[in-house]
């Protein structure tokens, strides 16, 4: 029986070596210059033995000596190359749905095997999530369909998260059919963020480039048509003052959240505000450009800025200085939590 069980071992140690070699190989021949290619490398590199495991003719103190500064050699070394480092990850969630009830994942789920208690909560993700784009339609669906949104609580810090409530209802707002305004917004919303935070190369379609207009002011034209229209039809339909009208309940890990329409607001959503505040710096950086080469050619020197950069995703703490002239809700379409 042992000796079956020896064997055994050999042969599992010997296919682990045959893997590991055949995974460096492979690393070496498509280049290992990239950060996941080191990170992969570092972790097929075999495992070193203590130095209190290897023969040595030193004095015990030496061994223990040499054990504790290779050990500390070996963690500071895995902190440098641990994916929490090497890794940055991006997420873009459009109406992430777990699948479970409001009732049952709060109220019979003490364990937290549902899939929306499971998610609920990224915080542990620090250092790993870098940024989020998670945009929610806010139209509900009966509770019988199971599709509650999820809104996690995300890390407080080095993470960039930007919560958007949009038009439509569920995966209907992100059809290719540019006749519906839900589908062109989230086009545009979408877009932006592979090719902008993310980097993705992404070829150009004409139907909903075209729709939406194609400057970020034209596009600011269009969610104020958008605001003001869902604003006359929140009080044709007997809204008053500043109140949730319609309120889809979602998943999290606060008491109460929901994705909400509210009755009025300064901004369409967290998009209208951040294009709002892009076209805001953009046409101050025209009128600083021009009067600066207006007292050039005059004589006098100036300094000319560098252009501003678009602002970055909305934050909260942005948003929660920020009201409108009535004490009204920022945003028609928001999260609450």
């Amino acid at each position: 029986m042992q000796d079956a069980m020896r064997a055994s071992d050999e042969r599992i140690a010997l296919s682990a070596e045959w893997l590991r070699r055949e995974s460096l190989a492979w690393l070496e021949r498509n280049g290992s210059d990239d950060v996941v290619s080191r990170a992969a490398a570092d972790l097929l590199a075999p495992p070193q033995l203590p130095a209190a495991a290897a023969p040595s003719v030193s004095p015990p103190i030496t061994t223990k000596r040499t054990t504790r500064a290779r050990e500390s050699h070996h963690q500071q070394h895995a902190r440098a190359t641990s994916p929490r480092r090497l890794v940055r990850l991006h997420l873009l969630l459009f109406d992430p749905v777990p699948g479970n009830q409001i009732v049952t994942a709060k109220m019979l789920d003490p364990l937290g095997v549902t899939t929306a208690n499971h998610a609920r909560d990224v915080t542990s993700c620090e250092g790993l999530l870098r940024r989020v784009l998670a945009v929610y339609p806010y139209e509900p669906l009966p509770a019988i369909t199971f599709h509650a949104p999820l809104v996690p609580a995300y890390p407080a810090t080095g993470c960039r998260v930007e919560e958007v409530v949009s038009l439509g209802c569920h995966q209907g707002a992100a059809l290719c059919s540019p006749n519906r305004i839900s589908c062109r917004l989230s086009y545009v919303m979408l877009r932006g963020f592979l090719t902008d935070a993310c980097g993705v190369a992404l070829r150009p379609c004409r139907p909903f480039d075209e729709c939406l207009g194609a400057t970020p002011a034209s596009q600011l034209d269009v969610l104020e048509t958008l605001r003001r229209a869902a604003v006359d039809d929140a009080r044709r339909h007997g809204a008053r003052g500043n109140h949730i009208f319609i309120s889809r309940p979602a998943h999290g890990r606060e008491p109460y959240v929901a994705v909400v329409r509210n009755s009025n607001g300064k901004y369409l959503n967290a998009f209208h505000r951040r294009l709002s505040l892009q076209v805001d710096a953009l046409s101050r950086d025209d009128e600083t450009a021009s009067s600066s080469s207006s007292s050039s050619s005059s004589g006098g020197g100036s300094y000319l800025s560098p252009r501003t950069p678009p602002p970055p995703l909305c934050d909260d703490d942005d948003d929660a200085s920020e009201v409108t002239g009535d004490d009204g809700p920022l945003y028609v379409l928001e999260v609450l939590r």
